[in-house]
């Protein structure tokens, strides 16, 4: 039984520790769109200008440098995802195999209860209501988890749908910010 708690504690901080990475990472994709979604709209804004003057060369110059942050900032956040799916692969496939031999077991309980009683399987009330509570706070962190990766893909997809959003510019753009955005975009679709 102590091995037993023991290897649930080890399996509960590793999903903890999964989650609230996953959770930083998302909050940072999040943070790099905005940013991107305010250099793209600056770019666009200056795409129509007809002005090729000192400060609309040091603007996009400073755009430019802002978007390859962002790119190489994404880039280290991707690789971070990359690494969490190989720390964490094997453990998400036995944690989430887990996850279906206690719904079996958790179906098979119901089942039991309503067909004899909790009487009969020498279970307390309380013990049955305890029972149900630790199940469902136990799918809850699943169903929380699952989100939170959920949302990350989709700020990974929204990013690729404002990057897609540099066809819009007119060709008056510096050709560094040009090539600096359609080179993020290329590498990030």
């Amino acid at each position: 039984m102590v091995w037993q708690i023991w290897t649930s504690a080890i399996v509960s901080l590793a999903i903890t520790q999964h989650y609230l990475i996953t959770l930083s990472v998302q909050a940072h994709y999040h943070l790099l769109n905005i940013e991107l979604r305010q250099v793209i709209d600056e770019c666009r804004l200056l795409s129509f200008h007809s002005q090729r003057r000192g400060a609309f060369m040091t603007r996009c110059c400073s755009l430019a440098d802002q978007v390859e942050n962002i790119a190489k900032f994404q880039s280290q956040l991707h690789s971070i995802v990359n690494h969490l799916e190989k720390v964490f692969g094997i453990e998400g496939l036995i944690l989430y195999g887990g996850y279906y031999l206690l719904s079996i077991a958790t179906a098979y309980m119901i089942y039991s209860i309503l067909k004899s009683g909790h009487e009969s399987l020498q279970m307390s009330f309380m013990s049955m209501i305890i029972s149900f509570f630790l199940c469902f706070f136990y799918y809850m962190d699943a169903i929380l988890d699952l989100i939170n990766i959920l949302n990350l893909l989709d700020d990974h997809e929204t990013m690729i749908r404002l990057l897609e959003e540099r066809t819009l510019f007119a060709h008056t753009l510096d050709v560094r910010l040009e090539q600096s955005v359609s080179y993020f975009w290329h590498n990030h679709k």
